[in-house]
Order: C-alpha cells, then structure tokens, then sequence
C-alpha cells in the first residue's frame, strides 16, 4: 500500500507543469484529472470494530481526514478537516481523553449527511482526538475507529493560511493541489479536494462522480 501511495504521488507531480498553464486558461488539464482519479484510487474502507466475521461484514470509506498511517491514524494537515465520507452515517463521534465532544445521531429516516465541517474545536498541533464512524445499517458496536492527530505546528500553520488564501477569487487552487502531490503530501490533497468553497466549481462535479467510482 504504501509503495503503491508513493509511486501514485511520484507520477502526479510529473504533471505540475502542465496545469499550470491549463490553469491560466480556465482549463482542467486531463492529466491532471487522471491523477486525481488516481489518488482517490488508494482510498480504502475503514472497518467497523466488532463486525461479524463473514460477508455481512461492515465498512466505511472514509474520504476525509485521510488515513494514512497504520492502525487507522489519519495525520490532518489543516485545524478544521473535513469530515466527509462516501456513505450516510447512523452515527458520528468525537471523543477525546474518553469523554464524548460531540455527536450526531441520524434518525430513522434521516442519515447524517456525509460530509460535515468540522464540528469541534480547532485540532491542535499534536493533538489527538477519536474520531468513530457507524455506518447506515450498522450494530451499536459496528463502529469504525479513526485516530486524528494534528501535524506539526508549522505545517499546519502554513496550510491553514494556505486554505484561507484559497477561499479568495484567485486561481491558485491548481497550483496549491499540485505541490501538495509533489511534495508527496496525500493528507493535504485529499483536503483540498474535500474543502468546501476552494475548489474551482467547475471541478466540482466531476471530483463528484469520481469519488463515487473510485474511492473504496
């Protein structure tokens, strides 16, 4: 997996010089696209803790934060990640230090949405906090475990400024996602995909539909 993460990123930042003039002209380079497709490519499911051991088995597929570390440890680049999933919820919690932050339950017609801001405090640098998912269908104890951890305070400081700038009118959202796959940075790309209001809108649908093809 993490052999097939490092060749995938290696290939997209081949690409970075063409966007940018593509960018210019109000284009989506295809390449561009393709690697994108790529990268959402190496998204896997989560499993839920205390799934039966047999095909009913459950799973979430987990967009953002983006797990990237064993043991379902998703480093976040930005304070406020994006939580966002490729299915409704039954359930989203956030815990920290074993007491419960923040929950969301859906009802019996009405799933959690999902994809939602961040709903707690800012994740510090360093910080760590339990992030569980329950997916539609899924038992009380058919729950996916996620370990969020906020990255080192200068990264975050200069991505979260980063993100910031982006929410402005100006055209650099090409160039921010490439040098996040240059420098081999899944985290941060998949939060520039994921972040509401940055990306260009004539992107929009068609991240969409390749997330709903190709994630998990």
């Amino acid at each position: 997996m993490k052999k097939a993460l490092i060749t995938t990123l290696l290939s997209i930042s081949l690409v970075a010089g063409h966007t940018s003039t593509a960018a210019a002209q109000g284009q989506v380079h295809p390449t561009l696209l393709q690697r994108i497709r790529e990268l959402l490519g190496l998204v896997q499911p989560v499993e839920a803790g205390g799934t039966r051991g047999d095909s009913r088995a459950v799973s979430v597929c987990l967009i953002s934060p983006m797990v990237t570390q064993p043991g379902n440890i998703a480093i976040v680049p930005i304070s406020r990640p994006t939580i966002r999933t490729a299915q409704p919820l039954n359930e989203v919690r956030i815990e920290q230090n074993g007491q419960v932050i923040w929950r969301k339950l859906a009802s019996s017609t009405q799933p959690v949405a999902g994809r939602i801001p961040w709903p707690v405090d800012p994740v510090q640098p360093g910080e760590e906090l339990i992030l569980l998912l329950r997916p539609r269908g899924g038992s009380g104890g058919e729950t996916a475990r996620i370990l969020v951890k906020g990255a080192p305070k200068l990264l975050m400081k200069s991505n979260q400024m980063m993100i910031e700038d982006l929410r402005k009118p100006s055209g650099r959202w090409y160039k921010a996602i490439n040098q996040a796959l240059q420098n081999n940075n899944p985290a941060l790309a998949m939060a520039l995909l994921s972040e509401s209001g940055i990306m260009p809108p004539k992107l929009n649908q068609q991240i969409e539909l390749l997330l709903s093809k190709l994630a998990c």
